[in-house]
């Protein structure tokens, strides 16, 4: 996404791979280092099979939205190589601040999955 900054391993999980299922990350985003936010993600479905990859943060972004939960859909697109990646962001909001951050979010993530992710794979 394009709020990402970066992530961060927990324990032994190796961030250059995919996620297995039970792996953590310390995802780090907003502006740092003038604004480093955190969310500890774990990886709770990793399916080939489906294309089902499913992130939950119990504890969220401190504050601000706890419940986080990230779900990303990925299968063949009409197109012979192309794949279709679609992502779903789901949180309990804690203050009005997870609210107005609504918008923002949308708009990052639709940038980043419909525009910024298929550019990236397609110049690899």
């Amino acid at each position: 996404m394009l709020s990402s900054h970066s992530v961060e391993p927990v324990g032994n999980c190796d961030v250059n791979r995919p996620l297995q299922v039970g792996e953590e990350v310390d995802e780090i985003f907003g502006l740092p280092p003038i604004l480093p936010l955190k969310v500890q993600w774990k990886c709770v479905a990793n399916d080939e099979s489906t294309g089902d990859i499913v992130f939950e943060s119990a504890n969220g972004l401190r504050n601000v939205a706890k419940s986080c939960r990230m779900k990303f859909k990925c299968s063949d697109a009409s197109e012979p190589g192309d794949s279709k990646v679609e992502f779903q962001m789901e949180f309990d909001p804690v203050t009005h601040l997870a609210y107005l951050a609504i918008p923002l979010l949308y708009l990052d993530n639709d940038l980043a999955v419909k525009i910024l992710l298929p550019f990236s794979v397609k110049s690899c």
